[in-house]
């Protein structure tokens, strides 16, 4: 009787199917190139981040310009972000057919070209269409950082993921004061010309995103997600700049919360990896933790209203949320097996762009009753909480599962 071979299996990372021996390796290759592939996506995830804090400018530009209510125009900003992750199944799927460089490299020249649309609109339902145009790209791009960071990376994923989502708090921090500065000097209309210079770097940052082969692991993978992260994190995001300056505080100050927020992010980005590295916490459990730190402290803004409040609940939230979010791709991985990653991805982030675009459109009816922004930050505070508790759940949740699994095991 012939021996039995080995199975084979094979994956598509850049639009090359390779068959291979799982036996060979355990693991993708954590080598000198990877150190590249994690500046690519750090510069990426930077260029992407920004519209987070510098949407939010704009949307207070178009309040004034075009004489709408702050729920109306606060649809532009959530256009522009919720779309990035209800897209994800599909980029998913793309990048896991044609590879991450060419969809990124589309992406990113989609991106650029929806910003230079954007710059010559005059009417709310155009920057609405133009809003989702940029999101939708957007989406393209940051999920190809997301999932080829994974590929490159199986021993240091934590370190690695933590320096790359790093840029996110780059961006975030520098964002929303260069926005501030380009709307004083250029108005709004040219300060989105010089943003779409910058975002056709994108596309230049694809090209070092080489294919590389997955190895699939022989255990058990299992898919878990929560959505009330994403529909408190974002909104609070949105409403911010509006609740600053009506508390009294000028725009020009207003913006530095965002830069405070992201330098804090960052350092909980680069910090993070080495919890999980050394193995000091679970990732579930600091998800769980972080969530709670993050819904705690909308709580400052509401009770006292103040700008050293408002630094306060920054430096708190940017922290806590520096260190949440790589965490999504983290547990990601924990439970699913290598050939469905980008799969994986996808539907985690089209979970969170549903949840921002429900809790948005809430948050908007919650402000349109009670026109009060407090009430906003309650409720998206009270979903981060929510999220974080689920976090806490998730070990003794496959503890129960695992036992359960091995009496039925057992028994039979």
């Amino acid at each position: 009787m012939a021996a039995n071979k080995p199975s084979t299996s094979s994956i598509d990372v850049d639009g090359d199917t390779r068959h291979h021996d799982p036996s060979q390796s355990a693991s993708p290759v954590d080598g000198r190139w990877a150190v590249v592939v994690v500046i690519a996506a750090f510069i990426g995830r930077a260029i992407v981040s920004m519209q987070s804090s510098y949407m939010p400018l704009l949307t207070v530009e178009w309040e004034k310009r075009l004489g709408v209510t702050p729920s109306q125009v606060s649809w532009a900003s959530t256009l522009a972000n919720a779309p990035r992750f209800v897209i994800a199944p599909v980029a998913g799927a793309l990048n896991q057919k044609f590879g991450c460089r060419p969809i990124v490299f589309v992406g990113g020249f989609c991106a650029m070209t929806s910003i230079l649309l954007l710059s010559m609109t005059n009417k709310l339902w155009q920057i609405f269409i133009c809003s989702c145009l940029i999101g939708t790209s957007m989406g393209l791009v940051y999920q190809g950082t997301v999932i080829i960071v994974s590929v490159y990376f199986d021993k240091w994923l934590g370190r690695a993921n933590g320096l790359a989502y790093s840029g996110v708090g780059l961006g975030i921090m520098a964002g929303s004061p260069l926005m501030a500065l380009l709307i004083e000097v250029f108005t709004w209309r040219g300060a989105l010309l010089i943003v779409a210079g910058l975002v056709a770097n994108l596309s230049v940052t694809a090209a070092v995103y080489r294919p590389l082969t997955w190895w699939s692991k022989g255990k058990r993978y299992e898919r878990k997600k929560s959505t009330f992260q994403g529909g408190g994190y974002y909104p609070s995001y949105v409403y911010l700049p509006s609740y600053v300056v009506s508390s009294g505080v000028s725009e020009l100050r207003a913006s530095f919360i965002f830069t405070i927020m992201g330098l804090c992010s960052l350092v909980g980005r680069l910090t993070h990896g080495f919890l999980l590295d050394f193995k000091l916490i679970t990732p579930t459990k600091l998800y769980g933790l972080t969530s709670v730190l993050a819904g705690c402290s909308l709580y400052i803004i509401v009770t006292f209203g103040t700008y050293p409040a408002f630094v306060v609940y920054a430096i708190i939230f940017g922290l806590s949320t520096g260190a949440q979010i790589p965490l999504c791709p983290v547990m990601t991985k924990m439970y699913t097996a290598p050939s469905e990653l980008a799969s994986a991805f996808g539907l985690q982030s089209f979970f969170t762009g549903i949840s921002q675009l429900l809790v948005t459109y809430l948050l908007g009816l919650l402000f349109d009753w009670t026109n009060d922004y407090r009430s906003c930050f309650c409720l998206a505070g009270a979903l981060l909480c929510i999220g974080g508790v689920i976090g806490f759940l998730i070990d003794p949740w496959n503890r129960w599962r695992h036992r359960l699994d091995e009496e039925i095991g057992d028994g039979i």
